[in-house]
């Protein structure tokens, strides 16, 4: 089963067990919460994978981790100290992309040239040389002992639904027990957060699910908008809800208000019941070459940590039988930990370049003839950027189906496909647009407008 019929079971099922209308004893919506992490859940049980213990907090070093986290706590409070209440909006971004030697969110770039000196920012991945972090070590072991000592006895009754369903066997209890304990520790922290800052309006680039951002934001009648952060598509739990969901009155869906997305193309991928949809665009991701000419002579590997096995395979057989291609292999940002093993893999290799955050995908494909990948948003800016592309095939890469009837591109169901490069001159489409400043900031102007009036009363 690849992963778009997986999602169409998954769909039917919600709506005829009537899952978005379940409630835990203190009156939540719950199944909005856990439905991202229990879609891969059954996934990874149909295909025989096993997950971990999330709700284990037992380490050798758990007394460094809480020593650590006091001590990210008080730099924490600090900061909000020194901040509390003098920026009129929130922003949480992720800046884990180097350009130029500096790491900088693309995401939410555009937005902080315009409204930065206004933002009280919270970074996913900050080292904490200043401010302070979406995955602080303080939140994290609250979570943990909030979930220790929860006293719930609610039953989710989730697991016979599932089998009826799928044919397989899960213990889904205690697992969505957790999650909604670590939802109830986030709300209590960011109803804490939220009373300081007192901010205008929160934006967000995903990082994880961030329900309990958006739930207490719209519990304090704060305006939520999410940034697109890379692939939204039908096999996205994240953004893809089943047909029917207009009956429910929005009660039972923890969703931001607003959602900025690169381009129209995107919008009709993904049905997401937020208020508004803007298609606002991006200009890292806006950047496009003409098609490929003889000076672009590379092949570039895009990889992901629950990738880079298939990649391997592919790249070591193209490497055998073409050892004398120029190849890149692109790690992803959550590789971070298998950087230094990949490269002394191929060390021996003069023509293999692994890069981790060093060069950019756009440098990459401005030198790049085709690009092998198997699912990733990199897909969508290989063609845009006038490469052509090859699709590894396998249950997820359906996830990116749009693409693999384009003429930039060729599916590759063995490593021996590898070999047959698409030498076809490519055509150049546009997924993604150019940055609309003045719509944002005509945007940001009603948006001003309406929190004067709300704060009047009016």
């Amino acid at each position: 089963m690849n992963i778009v019929e997986y999602t169409k079971v998954f769909h039917h099922m919600e709506m005829e067990a009537k899952l978005f209308e379940l409630k835990t004893s203190d009156n939540i919506y719950f199944w909005d919460i856990v439905r991202y992490d229990v879609f891969f859940f059954i996934y990874r049980s149909i295909q025989g994978e096993k997950d971990a213990d999330v709700s284990n907090i037992k380490s050798r070093n758990f007394l460094l981790k809480v020593l650590g986290g006091l001590f990210f706590l008080i730099n924490d409070l600090r900061y909000l100290i020194r901040n509390s209440g003098k920026r009129k909006y929130l922003v949480y971004r992720s800046s884990r992309n180097y350009i130029n030697g500096e790491e900088v969110d693309i995401i939410s770039n555009d937005y902080m040239k315009l409204i930065g000196d206004d933002c009280f920012v919270i970074e996913s991945f900050n080292k904490h040389k200043d401010g302070i972090s979406f995955n602080n070590l303080a939140l994290s072991i609250y979570r943990k002992i909030y979930y220790t000592l929860s006293k719930s006895k609610d039953r989710y009754n989730i697991d016979s639904i599932v089998k009826d369903t799928f044919g397989v066997d899960v213990h889904l209890d205690k697992f969505i027990k957790v999650k909604i304990a670590y939802f109830r520790a986030e709300r209590n922290y960011y109803r804490w957060l939220f009373k300081k800052l007192r901010p205008q309006a929160i934006f967000f680039v995903l990082n994880g699910i961030q329900k309990a951002i958006v739930y207490v934001g719209k519990e304090m009648n704060i305006p939520v908008i999410e940034f697109q952060h890379g692939l939204i598509n039908y096999c996205h739990p994240a953004y893809s809800y089943p047909d029917g969901i207009e009956k429910y009155k929005n009660n039972e869906f923890i969703v931001p208000d607003d959602f900025f997305v690169f381009s129209e193309y995107w919008i009709k991928n993904v049905n997401y019941p937020v208020k508004r949809v803007y298609p606002m665009g991006n200009s890292h991701y806006y950047t496009f070459l003409p098609p490929v000419n003889g000076d672009r002579d590379e092949i570039t590997f895009i990889s992901a940590d629950i990738y880079q096995k298939k990649i391997e395979v592919y790249l070591d057989y193209f490497l055998k039988h073409r050892p004398e291609a120029k190849i890149n292999l692109k790690l992803h940002p959550n590789q971070k930990n298998e950087v230094q093993a990949i490269r002394q893999k191929y060390s021996a290799y003069k023509n293999v370049n692994v890069y981790y955050n060093e060069v950019t995908v756009n440098e990459l494909f401005a030198r790049s003839k085709e690009v092998i990948l198997l699912a990733s948003t990199c897909g969508y800016e290989a063609i845009q950027h006038g490469c052509n592309l090859g699709i590894i095939r396998d249950e997820m890469s359906y996830c990116i189906q749009d693409l693999f009837s384009h003429p930039n591109t060729r599916l590759l169901d063995t490593p021996e496909d590898i070999l047959d490069i698409n030498m076809n001159k490519p055509i150049t489409t546009i997924f993604f647009e150019n940055f609309k400043v003045d719509e944002f900031q005509r945007y940001m102007l009603e948006l001003e407008k309406n929190t004067k009036r709300e704060n009047l009363g009016a």
